[in-house]
């Protein structure tokens, strides 16, 4: 009997602990949690725990989805500012000019670039006519003058643009009588002929030029040179009595030569060019001042 009595006394102390009764409630973040319904301590239940997976991967995947996301914009905000910074970096050249900086435009950039800058190398190649302004050539007999004759002239030159509007360099060339200079003498009685001359001009010449609208396709320029210049003339003696005679003889000589002028040119390329020069030319030629005008059609190739 009182091993029965002992046993149910056992029964009914361990009984709370066998066979609690479990109740629902929200925890403080609203979460519904199991609790035991006398003591009111949370209980973990294989249902707590497996639904505790599901909601780390289900936070894991959120996690994971909202960082694609914000990488996709991330990507999309780069390929929108990119294009951006190369129109502006595009758009600011800086320019050193006369020490300073100077942001430009694209357009004005592009301006500037189609026509000369500080550092451009220019060969030209000119081909063309004019006529004498003045100069006579003395005789045993009698002068003549060089109004009377025009000439042709072709010319190559190189230069170099220290800056936009200035540059400096070397021409060869030579200009040549087309028809001849002729005079009528008579050379006491009985005597009379004709003498005729023809000069050929060759120049070497340092040469400068001057820009006037350096950035421009369409440029205005004020060219100019001095240097050496070799005359050679052929003077014909024909003498009609007492009998006919024909005398060729050569003259040569050097002086210093020098020309200024006008030109303008416009662009076919973006460096090519052609142009239009007219010329004051000047030398000396036995001690007598020569001048002619010419000029010049001109092709240039800028570099």
């Amino acid at each position: 009997m009182k091993k029965i009595f002992l046993c149910i006394s056992i029964s009914c102390l361990l009984m709370p602990v066998f066979c609690a009764e479990l109740c629902q409630e929200f925890d403080d973040q609203a979460h519904i949690i199991t609790v035991d319904c006398i003591t009111r301590e949370r209980i973990i239940t294989q249902a707590d725990t497996n639904k505790n997976k599901e909601t780390k991967v289900e936070v894991a995947n959120e996690q994971k989805i909202l960082k694609q996301k914000q990488e996709k914009e991330n990507k999309k905000k780069k390929l929108k500012s990119e294009p951006k910074k190369q129109q502006i970096k595009s758009e600011e050249q800086n320019l050193q000019i006369n020490d300073k900086k100077n942001y430009l435009s694209k357009t004005s950039y592009k301006q500037k670039d189609i026509g000369v800058k500080s550092g451009d190398w220019m060969i030209s190649i000119a081909g063309g006519g004019g006529g004498y302004l003045g100069g006579s050539i003395k005789s045993d007999y009698t002068n003549y003058d060089m109004k009377n004759s025009s000439l042709w002239g072709a010319s190559l030159s190189i230069t170099k643009f220290v800056n936009s509007y200035f540059g400096l360099g070397l021409e060869v060339g030579g200009d040549l009588n087309i028809n001849s200079s002729l005079t009528k003498y008579f050379w006491g009685p009985g005597y009379s002929g004709d003498i005729s001359s023809q000069m050929s001009v060759y120049k070497l010449l340092l040469l400068g030029r001057i820009n006037l609208n350096p950035g421009h396709a369409t440029r205005l320029y004020v060219p100019f040179g001095v240097g050496y210049t070799s005359i050679e003339e052929k003077r014909s003696t024909e003498m009609a009595t007492p009998a006919y005679s024909f005398i060729t003889d050569k003259y040569t000589a050097s002086s210093v030569g020098y020309f200024a002028g006008i030109g303008f040119e416009f662009n076919l390329t973006k460096n090519v060019s052609l142009g239009l020069e007219g010329r004051y030319n000047g030398f000396i030629y036995h001690s007598e001042p020569f001048a002619y005008l010419n000029g010049l059609i001109k092709l240039n190739v800028k570099f």
